[in-house]
């Protein structure tokens, strides 16, 4: 039985594991199939179709370098991954180590990796054929020399591509692995399944592939008659005080889902009039209750919006929720609400603008309707086709075919 691995290195929403679990049911049960998390908050998700799932090497940003009034604004995703930890050369080394450890140890025939680079290159470094899938940001087309600037406005840049690019080098060398010519060929491998739709794609028009649609649940119908702000905030961790400050006595009735909350905390926002709900809620309920959406930015949760028809106050905390927002905004469909101008008052304005924007509300529709055909296709036979002629090759160089 060919065995496959399924890696993520980063990120804590639970999309993440969606679009790795959207392999395992692509291809079916004639796989075994493992997981390697960086964060298990959604394991469960996983249950069904793995064996076993790991706690994995993850990598963590460091952001400390982009605070403060004179901090340089993360320009472009190879900044982003700078901040991951490429830019520190001896834990990028113990980190793919790890990952090349367990790929060879347990024998695996194949690695997808859903924003996994390092996962992707000890596959590299064995020989093991591996995929990327995901989103725009993080399956990057192959032909960049370099990663574009996502804010033309904000060109300056902590780290130059070509250390980190050597900083890899360093490690794939003494494996045996040609040396990189590009810091974007960290991602090359045997396919990159895209997935996402035009508008939210940052390197649209750079593919040769086409689209897979992404993992969202689009309900029935589209929003109307609701009246709740539906907010979820998907790392606890990195949540500054403000946000959750902000949802308070705001006079207007507010339904939160924040995973991982502390029960002080979430008795803190319900005794300011949030109802705290304790589990995911159901698309249903959102397309039903909802008037407008509050959340960072997340692909994911941004596509649910588009499916749904809800205007969007997107509050991003990294460059791929910034695009995100952006682009949603330009139809005029969200309004984007950067960092530093996370205040409680900030917040609170934004949210009633957009709450009572009705020409936001009519621009969300629309752009549902013209997004709806892009996201309702079912993605996992695009999935198995795709990956049909990789697995084919292994079975033949293991004597299966």
């Amino acid at each position: 039985m060919i065995r496959i691995l399924l890696a993520n290195e980063f990120g804590s929403g639970r999309g993440h594991i969606v679009t790795l679990k959207s392999v395992a049911e692509a291809l079916g049960m004639a796989f075994a199939f493992e997981a390697a998390l960086a964060q298990l908050n959604h394991e469960d998700e996983l249950s069904a179709c793995c064996h076993e799932v790991y706690q994995a090497s993850g990598l963590d940003c460091d952001t400390s370098r982009r605070s403060g009034p004179d901090a340089v604004i993360t320009a472009t995703w190879g900044e982003y991954l700078g901040d991951l930890g490429f830019a520190r050369p001896d834990f990028l080394k113990d980190h793919i180590l790890w990952w090349r450890d367990l790929i060879a140890s347990d024998g695996y025939d194949l690695v997808v990796g859903e924003c996994a680079p390092g996962a992707l290159l000890a596959a590299r470094s064995l020989g093991i054929p591996a995929v990327a899938i995901g989103p725009g940001h993080s399956v990057p087309p192959d032909e960049l020399k370099a990663f574009p600037l996502f804010m033309p406005e904000n060109g300056q840049l902590l780290y130059d591509e070509r250390d980190l690019t050597a900083n890899v080098n360093a490690i794939l060398e003494p494996l045996g692995v040609p040396a990189l010519q590009t810091f974007p060929e960290i991602y090359a491998c045997a396919d990159k399944i895209v997935r996402t739709i035009d508008l939210l794609d940052p390197y649209r028009g750079l593919r040769t592939r086409p689209y897979v649609p992404p993992v969202v649940d689009l309900g029935d119908g589209l929003a109307d008659a609701g009246d709740e702000v539906f907010v979820y905030f998907s790392d606890v961790a990195a949540q500054p005080a403000c946000l959750n400050k902000a949802l308070c006595d705001l006079g207007l009735p507010v339904r939160a889902f924040i995973p991982g909350l502390e029960a002080e905390e979430a008795q803190r926002l319900s005794n300011g009039g949030v109802k705290v709900e304790p589990r995911a809620v159901p698309v249903e309920d959102i397309i039903r209750r909802s008037r407008m959406m509050v959340h960072y930015g997340m692909h994911g949760t941004t596509c649910l919006g588009l499916a749904a028809g809800l205007p969007q106050l997107t509050l991003p905390q990294q460059v791929e929720q910034l695009n995100n927002g952006r682009r949603v905004a330009e139809r005029d469909a969200a309004r984007v609400l950067m960092p530093q101008d996370w205040t409680v008052a900030h917040i609170q304005a934004a949210i009633h603008a957009v709450y009572s924007d009705a020409t936001m509300a009519t621009a969300a529709r629309a752009l549902s309707i013209e997004a709806r055909p892009h996201l309702a296709a079912d993605g996992r036979l695009a999935i198995r086709e795709r990956l049909r002629p990789i697995v084919v090759d292994i079975f033949k160089a293991k004597g299966l075919a």
